[in-house]
């Protein structure tokens, strides 16, 4: 078959075309991230600030509570929430098709119970009103409170508070003890609350983590690697700079290095690492006793596979 030889006058034409496509073709969308006001996601903001992340390709959404971002993340608004492991489990006994990449921290006294001056001691606690936040965090403190307590849960009154208001209720007395976290608590003891139980006392129960949803793990894998990246490089500065406070004092400067004056353990790359690999991982048996605890207390709908929960690639360097 002749083929006959495309007009001089129409290559340009052509070129404009092709370029043109090129030009107009939709940018990826930014790797979308909601957390609150907890200090544990302190480097992730802080990494932000240093210049490290890309508006492009990383958009943190800061909400006014733990309650706003599971919201956001279980309507798909956005790609993976900083929430805590209790959390992240709730929303995949939900239907979310869940990962978790990374881990923050673990809660070591940052979380805690606090009552009105005149309530002492947890027994203080039959009868009152309890402010906790609709979350697994608040519904863990309060149980492992009572527990140790020996109070029973229709001993006391539970109200329904989210995190932006627990100030303001405890002011106005509308409770008379709240579960709340840093940096509310340090607020609120400053107001002259008890502090009558935290997580210090239920050691790796509270984790924070970073929940990815799946569709995002393939779609978003270079921007999820920049993020944690970036987080890991804040977190080095972070830890630089408190060595260099601590030098001088009690602590050393390898335990400034794990542990912040917020009572939070960070965790490093190669904690990191040694939590989310294994068969079954760390994060996996942590993730075991808390449904143990959420079952106890009804907090799950339906059962939560474990299988893949971790994902190690990401604070291992090795995304594809």
């Amino acid at each position: 078959m002749n083929r006959k030889p495309i007009p001089l006058f129409i290559l340009p034409l052509l070129f404009i075309l092709v370029f043109s496509s090129a030009c107009t073709q939709t940018p990826q969308p930014p790797f979308k991230v909601a957390s609150n006001a907890w200090v544990g996601y302190k480097p992730l903001y802080l990494a932000r600030n240093l210049g490290l992340y890309d508006d492009n390709r990383i958009k943190l959404i800061e909400m006014p509570s733990a309650t706003d971002v599971f919201d956001l993340l279980h309507e798909g608004t956005v790609d993976a929430a900083a929430i805590t492991l209790d959390e992240a489990l709730s929303e995949i006994a939900n239907g979310a098709e869940l990962s978790i990449v990374l881990a923050f921290d673990f809660s070591n006294g940052a979380d805690a119970l606090l009552t009105q001056t005149d309530i002492k001691t947890l027994k203080g606690l039959r009868g009152k009103r309890i402010g906790v936040e609709t979350s697994a965090v608040g519904a863990i403190l309060v149980h492992s409170a009572l527990k140790k307590a020996g109070l029973r849960p229709d001993e006391v009154d539970i109200i329904h508070l989210n995190a932006d208001v627990h100030i303001k209720a405890f002011e106005n007395k509308r409770v008379d003890a709240v579960t709340t976290f840093e940096p509310t608590k340090s607020a609120l003891l400053a107001l002259g609350a008890n502090s009558v139980f935290d997580s210090s006392e239920i050691p790796g129960l509270i984790v924070d983590v970073l929940a990815v949803r799946n569709e995002a793990l393939r779609s978003q894998a270079a921007n999820i690697q920049l993020l944690i990246d970036g987080y890991f490089s804040a977190l080095t500065h972070m830890q630089k700079q408190q060595s260099a406070k601590t030098t001088q004092g009690a602590a050393s400067p390898k335990d400034a290095l794990m542990v912040s004056d917020d009572g939070l353990y960070f965790l490093t790359r190669a904690d990191n690492k040694k939590f989310l690999t294994g068969s079954p991982s760390q994060l996996q048996t942590r993730a075991t006793e808390l449904l143990e605890l959420m079952n106890a207390s009804n907090l799950l709908r339906k059962p939560v596979p474990l299988d893949g929960l971790a994902n190690p690639i990401f604070v291992s360097g090795s995304q594809p």
